[in-house]
């Protein structure tokens, strides 16, 4: 040839381009993995982390295990049960907090204070009552050096009774510091029989009383109206705090009466403990399917809704998936796993999604709908107004000044476009990995998925099995 341009096509045809290998064909899936673990010795109920030195707390029924950061069994700390000889905390609590025999204690809170070295823990047993666990660092280990009981002879009864805590259904918490004082925001599944039996309220801020024997009787709380105690029941998957509020995450009917279920966000103010602007948010996780503008016959994928959270979790994004969501890689974001349930009822279906949530953004459509919310109670009184009794009276009876459920839908689409179909997600763990999001997520099947956030990144290890665990075997931590 007599020019280097007339050579290129030869050139091309003796050095073609190498065939692309699919990114999946790189990954090898049988590598093992061996992870620090121990035996729990029965379902782990509940786990908090102290940070530093890292120490993991495992809430099983009537012990709390104490491990190291590689997971090695440092001390036990027996809860019950009540009657037992080797429970010696059971022995810190009034003769008047006692049932008749023994109970088991199911830890169903697990605590760390925002402030002091304490831990808390709140049972089943004795109506909910709850213990604080005095915590010292010795080197590079934290152990357990004071309990005291949180009950008090005076000041609880049946009918009134700032102590009792823990419902047998389920309760989920977090604890904010404010001006030196410990609050406990508390979110409590109850019906007819356990109201009746004890005083457990659906939501409610209690402050811890510096004697340190229970909690302040001047607590507020708002609860469900007795006639839909058991026709309306509210299931508390997770809370946490950010910023100035308090947060829950619920699954329950949409209306009173309605077969149909959702998951709900409620927010409360730290700064205000009446409980006056608390409002919720309908959380909206669906899969899109990029076809459904063609005509049915050619349409092979459907539209799902993931309507009942399983696990959340909140934290900072990556910066692509911020880049993604509109938003700077310094804000939070609520990240859930949500599965489709069955019909009618709130069981989960093999079928799940992860969607992520801007809090910014939640807490801007909470107050975008505060201006539509006095239109909507006018036509639809029996879903805009929560059937709920608050502990103090309102006095400003206008939408702005009483427990809400905002007019809006916080709609997102899947952040995995629906692979993960077949699957039930039953936790979720995120966090970031130089740019990229990386999701940890357990499945039902006992297993551990890391993916990275968008899928679009090609992540560490994409939908990779960390470590297969026996789905018969619930006792590992």
């Amino acid at each position: 040839p007599s020019s280097p341009a007339a050579a290129l096509p030869a050139l091309l045809l003796v050095f073609p381009q190498c065939p692309r290998i699919p990114y999946s064909s790189t990954r090898n899936f049988s590598v093992p993995y061996t992870l620090p673990s121990f035996d729990a010795g029965g379902p782990v109920q509940n786990v908090a982390v102290f940070a530093d030195p890292a120490t993991v707390f495992v809430a099983v029924r009537n012990r709390i295990l104490v491990a190291g950061p590689e997971l090695r069994l440092r001390s036990v700390l027996i809860t019950g049960p009540t009657g037992s000889a080797e429970c010696e905390i059971c022995r810190l609590c009034p003769a008047a907090a006692g049932g008749p025999g023994s109970e088991d204690v199911d830890n169903i809170l697990l605590l760390l204070d925002p402030q002091e070295p304490w831990l808390y823990s709140c049972g089943t047993a004795r109506h909910g009552l709850c213990y604080q666990h005095q915590l010292e660092v010795r080197g590079s280990e934290v152990t357990i050096v004071a309990t005291h009981c949180l009950y008090s002879a005076t000041g609880n009864s049946p009918a009134s009774c700032p102590d009792c805590v823990a419902s047998p259904l389920g309760t989920s918490g977090t604890v904010v510091a404010d001006h030196y004082s410990s609050f406990f925001y508390l979110g409590s599944s109850v019906n007819s029989s356990v109201a009746a039996r004890y005083s457990p309220q659906s939501v409610s801020v209690r402050r811890l009383k510096g004697t340190l024997d229970g909690f302040a009787d001047t607590f507020q709380w708002l609860t469900v109206l007795p006639p839909y105690r058991d026709a309306y029941p509210i299931h508390y998957v997770h809370s946490f705090t950010d910023g100035e509020h308090v947060y829950f995450l619920t699954v329950q009917p949409e209306c009173p009466g309605s077969a149909s279920y959702h998951t709900r966000l409620a927010r409360l103010s730290t700064s205000e403990h009446d409980l006056r602007r608390y409002r919720e948010l309908v959380l909206d996780c669906r899969f899109e399917s990029k076809r459904r503008r063609r005509s049915a016959e050619e349409d092979t994928e459907r539209d799902v809704a993931y309507n009942v959270l399983q696990a959340a979790h909140a934290t900072r994004p990556g910066e692509r998936l911020a880049r993604d969501l509109g938003i700077d890689s310094s804000e939070m974001v609520l990240f859930g796993a949500f599965a489709e349930s069955q019909p009618e009822s709130p069981a989960p279906q093999d079928n799940s999604a992860v969607c992520a949530f801007p809090l910014r953004l939640l807490n801007q459509a909470i107050e975008e709908g505060m201006d539509k919310v006095l239109g909507l109670a006018l036509r639809y009184p029996h879903c805009a107004r929560l059937q709920v009794n608050l502990s103090a009276p309102v006095t400003d009876t206008s939408c702005w000044d009483q427990p809400t459920l905002v007019p809006a839908t916080s709609h997102k689409v899947d952040l995995f476009n629906g692979r993960l179909a077949g699957i039930l997600l039953t936790s979720i763990f995120v966090s970031v990995l130089e740019n990229v999001t990386v999701a940890h997520l357990g499945t039902a099947q006992g297993r551990i998925l890391q993916v990275g956030a968008p899928p679009s990144t090609p992540p560490p290890r994409a939908l990779l099995p960390l470590a297969p665990l026996s789905p018969r075997s619930p006792r590992s931590a």
